[in-house]
């Protein structure tokens, strides 16, 4: 499983504020797609359940990391901006 593949190998940590479930088992984490799992179908084709879970870049290890539930939110509301701010 990739997502539990990510959480081990982060040590179970969110990697901006090192918040971790072994500290405090209330924390929240999430895997977090470096390369967005929208960009990576796009620029592959891919159309399909079938092609996603066969698609090798989207569940590379290289293209995950641990968030907490905030600072994922964070990371997802600067990456919508950005993006914002650069369509024509």
């Amino acid at each position: 499983n990739w997502r539990i593949a990510i959480l081990r190998r982060d040590n179970f940590r969110c990697q901006i504020c090192s918040a971790s479930i072994k500290d405090n088992k209330s924390v929240r984490l999430e895997v977090h797609h470096a390369k967005t799992f929208d960009d990576i179908c796009k620029e592959n084709n891919i159309t399909t359940v079938k092609g996603a879970l066969a698609c090798k870049e989207i569940w590379s290890l290289d293209n995950g990391i641990s968030l907490c539930h905030g600072c994922h939110k964070d990371i997802e509301r600067i990456r919508t901006e950005l993006k914002n701010m650069f369509v024509i």
